[in-house]
């Protein structure tokens, strides 16, 4: 099995790897000790940019490239640990023999695991050397507060994905998300992952508010979050339902389509809704226009 959230670390491994081998291809054939010197501390750098990843990488090329015997299901007659989690009995766990690696579980009843009360059909993967094993997707029991993210609450009955450290999940959200200017309505989809959020309203649903904007129900919204909010884009579904709103209205301008904030939103592009003067300059309906706010 090829673990979760991994396909990242062997292309950072590949791109710091080769910077060793440039390092490799100084310190042996030119002639010149301020050459070799530099070959040197290059190398260095490789190789110490390529540790992290490389645990990781190793693990990868073992799932794809060692035939592994097919993982084994067994319905635990007895509460059993099992690659560090524990069930109760009952449940069906699938476990890849001979390490003892879990796969997947089903369980007959809600059971807290990793801080949250899950029921159903579990995934797990496990990260490099000492990291224990965590479930990467299952459905919610009830709806819950995700763990250290300052008041997010999944829906039940709704697959969810997550990944503990860094904190990346999936979910529905069971609650609206109200704070610095950001209002994100109950029952949107968002995705959060290295500092950036990705929210697709409900086209049935409510609109949402962010800094000021007020943005159709139906829309998709990216956010970068960190260190402050700042606007990437607002996108209409496509295609788009009969009763859905195809424009947002900024600084009195109806746009549409794919609208893109520049510049930590100093800029805004997208098309006129109707005709208008931007800036001066007269332009028709569907025109791609660009101001500053």
């Amino acid at each position: 099995m090829i673990p979760n959230h991994s396909f990242d670390a062997p292309v950072y491994f590949v791109i710091w790897g080769l910077v060793a081998i440039v390092g490799i291809v100084f310190l042996v054939f030119p002639k010149g000790r301020k050459l070799k010197v530099a070959g040197g501390c290059v190398l260095v750098v490789g190789l110490i940019g390529a540790l992290p990843y490389a645990w990781v990488t190793l693990m990868l090329l073992k799932a794809i490239l060692i035939l592994e015997r097919p993982p084994e299901k067994r319905v635990l007659t007895q509460a059993e640990t099992v690659d560090g989690i524990a069930f109760e009995a009952g449940t069906t766990v699938e476990v890849v023999m001979p390490e003892g690696r879990l796969i997947s579980a089903e369980l007959t009843r809600p059971q807290t695991i990793d801080g949250l009360v899950v029921i159903g059909h579990i995934s797990f993967w496990r990260g490099g050397g000492s990291d224990p094993t965590r479930f990467s997707s299952a459905t919610l029991a009830s709806a819950q507060e995700i763990p250290g993210s300052g008041g997010m609450w999944c829906s039940p009955n709704q697959p969810i994905q997550i990944n503990i450290n860094p904190l990346q999940f999936d979910c529905e959200l069971a609650r609206a998300v109200i704070r610095d200017g950001i209002g994100i309505p109950a029952g949107s989809y968002i995705r959060i992952y290295a500092g950036r959020w990705h929210v697709e309203l409900r086209e049935a649903g409510e609109g949402a508010l962010i800094a000021g904007l007020t943005v159709p129900a139906g829309w998709r919204i990216d956010l970068e979050v960190a260190p402050s909010f700042i606007i990437d884009s607002f996108t209409p579904p496509i295609p788009a339902g009969p009763e859905t709103q195809l424009w947002v209205k900024i600084d009195g301008f109806k746009l549409t389509g794919s609208i893109i904030f520049l510049e930590q939103g100093v800029f805004v592009m997208g098309n006129l809704w109707e005709d208008a003067v931007v800036e001066g300059t007269p332009h028709k309906k569907g025109d791609s226009v660009k101001f500053q706010r």
